[in-house]
């Protein structure tokens, strides 16, 4: 990697729009736990598990966004294209997810240019994915932005300059986001390894050393509130 490595919890917060507008609050973002084993012991399986899972936490928490899951391991990813032999399962997620309503606005968190886009459309891939490329200092990131909709696709230009804060996209449907119900997947990587318009959001348990190091924590560039 040829650019030094930014520490994310060392920017200034001033620079960093909130990547889902700038009226929530804090208190409109609630945790959501998808560990493997916490699911297995709620009986939660079915897309309807899950829809009745998410909306019995926002109904606690009074929240409009369920947000998590850096390293956590999943079982949600049950098709080949998550595995790359037949005993190396990548099901570790190495971005966080942001849980909401189909079609809602996501904006660029800091300033950066369109590095690369694509629509992945096998099942359960990204479907709509944006990467972009930020520069501070002498350190270079990616962010990526997957499960996005189709409505902000055909404005995106390899190497436009995006200014913190603009409208960059919208969580896709189900028809064009892969598969999932409605929600962001937001990740962080130093180097892209060749790749244009996608990048693993899983990994395997062997390969987590390597990939924890490429994909920090994206969480200090979500502002909410």
């Amino acid at each position: 990697m040829s650019k030094q490595q930014i520490e994310l919890s060392t920017l200034d917060p001033t620079i960093i729009y909130p990547i889902m507008g700038s009226s929530y609050k804090a208190q409109d973002f609630a945790d959501l736990n998808l560990d493997r084993h916490l699911l297995d012991s709620l009986g939660i399986s079915t897309e309807e598990d899950h829809q009745r899972y998410h909306s019995d936490i926002r109904s606690q928490s009074g929240s409009i966004w369920l947000i998590g899951g850096y390293l956590e391991q999943r079982d949600l990813y049950q098709s080949d294209l998550f595995t790359r032999d037949q005993t190396s399962i990548r099901d570790i997620h190495l971005g966080v997810d942001i849980w909401g309503t189909q079609d809602s606005l996501i904006f660029a968190p800091i300033d950066g240019v369109i590095h690369s886009f694509a629509f992945n459309n096998l099942p359960l891939d990204y479907g709509y994915t944006l990467i972009l490329k930020h520069g501070i200092g002498s350190s270079e990131f990616y962010t990526l932005y997957g499960h996005l909709g189709r409505k902000y696709f055909e404005s995106w230009k390899v190497g436009a300059q995006i200014k913190s804060g603009d409208p960059i996209g919208t969580l896709g449907a189900k028809a064009e986001n892969g598969g999932w119900l409605p929600h962001l997947h937001f990740q962080v990587i130093f180097d892209m390894q060749g790749n244009q318009g996608d990048y693993a959001g899983v990994c395997s348990r062997a390969n987590l050393p390597f990939y924890q190091k490429n994909c920090p924590d994206p969480r200090p560039l979500i502002i909410m509130g």
